[in-house]
């Protein structure tokens, strides 16, 4: 690393040694950080080193890496002991954390019939933009306007068809339901006693009964209504014979203005 305005340089230097004859590595290695420490001429440098800040030495050897002996043997028995590989596989089929931002998007499900009608509308769409005013010839259709022609028939021909099987489903499913009266399983014929028939005959007796005096009841209303409307045209009739009379009277051609009177009606 270089300081700002200086020629100097920054740097760290990691010196590995190792015992020779006699002498451990942990000595040298205290010797040679003394000796470059106080700048002795002892260890050559070639001036790469002009002022040492921190100097430090360690025996590798001696450092301990496992606080306990179970530890030891948790990091030697690996995968690699018996002879497999520790490096990442990638699974493709598993599903990484995503972060979402805002609510989660709701999958909207279509059907068959939307789609279709998705693709008919912009079959359509594309044959109004090729078919457009001016854009078309008297004798022969571009390639492109060929191809939205026959793009459309084909859509429109899958929207039909398609509408048709779901008619046709439905009407199976209500055939299952209900089926008409041929396709019926047949009800064998119960026998009913004397007692039952009296019931039915005075269950039918009293429905038809209701069913008279409702009859009545309408016939009267409509009757009332209708003597209200025949009083009401009776009554404008005079008032309109009373005013006829009124303005011959006034009129000194009586007979002439009478006359035309009565053709006019």
């Amino acid at each position: 690393l270089r300081g700002k305005g200086s020629e100097h340089f920054r740097c760290v230097i990691v010196v590995t040694l190792t015992a020779m004859d006699d002498i451990p590595a942990f000595v040298a290695a205290f010797r040679v950080a003394n000796a470059v420490k106080e700048g002795s001429r002892e260890v050559p440098t070639n001036g790469m080193i002009s002022n040492a800040v921190k100097i430090k030495a360690e025996p590798s050897g001696q450092k301990l890496f496992f606080d306990e002996w179970e530890q030891y043997w948790n990091y030697i028995i690996s995968p690699i002991f018996f002879g497999y590989s520790t490096t990442h596989r990638f699974n493709p089929n598993k599903k990484k954390h995503k972060v979402i931002l805002g609510p989660p998007k709701v999958k909207v499900e279509h059907t068959k019939l939307q789609d279709l009608e998705r693709d008919w509308d912009r079959a359509c769409a594309d044959y109004k933009r090729e078919f457009v005013r001016g854009n078309v010839s008297e004798k022969f259709w571009t390639p492109e306007q060929l191809k939205a022609h026959v793009a459309k028939e084909r859509a429109e021909f899958k929207l039909e068809l398609h509408k048709k099987h779901l008619a046709r489903a439905e009407r199976k499913a209500q055939l299952v339901k209900s089926p008409e009266p041929w396709m019926r399983p047949r009800v064998k014929p119960k026998p009913f006693s004397e007692e039952q028939v009296e019931k039915w005959e005075k269950k039918y007796d009293k429905k038809a009964a209701r069913k008279r005096k409702k009859d009545r009841k309408r016939k009267h209303e409509l009757h009332v209504q209708n003597q209200i409307a025949i009083k009401k045209r009776v009554w404008d009739r005079k008032i309109e014979m009373w005013f006829l009379r009124k303005i011959l009277s006034y009129n000194p051609n009586k007979e002439k203005l009478s006359q035309k009177m009565s053709l006019m009606e």
